[in-house]
Parts: C-alpha cells; structure tokens; sequence
C-alpha cells in the first residue's frame, strides 16, 4: 500500500499556496515562491504549470518578448532548468 509522507502534503500545500498567490498577491510573490520550491522540492514541474496559469489569466502580447503571450511560462521554465543545474553543485542540497 502506498503511504503519503509529510513531504507530500508540504508540496500540496505549497501548489495550493502558490496558486492562491497567483490570484490574489503581487506579480513577484509566485515568482519567489516558485524558486524557493524548486530548490526544495525534487522535480518541481508545478513551477511550469504556475507559468502557463499566469500567462493563460493576465498574458498579453509583449513587444519586448517576441510578440509571445507566454513569457512567464518561459521564465519559469528558464529558471526550472537553471535552478535544477544549479542544485546539483550546492552544498546543503547534496544530502537529499
């Protein structure tokens, strides 16, 4: 039988949390809450899903990112792939 450990309900917890910041806090809060959870948490994909909600609610076409609607969705997945090389080479994440 599958047992859930408590790290499973600190990661619903923070999906929950950072989608809640998504509607009702500032533009930066899920931002800094999606980087503190990828270096956390192992294999953060929510931090993509986080991306294309915010692009889906409040994208419009920017001039500055290619005409693209989904410039959260590639910075979050920069910094996915950025965070993740980075984690390999820190000291306190090495433990996990």
């Amino acid at each position: 039988m599958f047992q859930f450990s408590n790290i499973f309900f600190v990661r619903i917890f923070t999906d929950i949390f950072i989608v809640v910041s998504i509607f009702f806090l500032t533009p930066w809060a899920p931002l800094l809450l999606v980087i503190g959870a990828i270096f956390y948490f192992k294999n953060f994909y929510e931090a993509i899903a986080a991306g294309v909600l915010i692009d889906m609610l409040y994208g419009v076409s920017l001039v500055k990112f290619f005409h693209t609607q989904w410039a959260m969705t590639l910075l979050f997945l920069f910094i996915y792939f950025i965070f993740n090389y980075a984690k390999r080479y820190t000291r306190f994440y090495g433990s996990r």
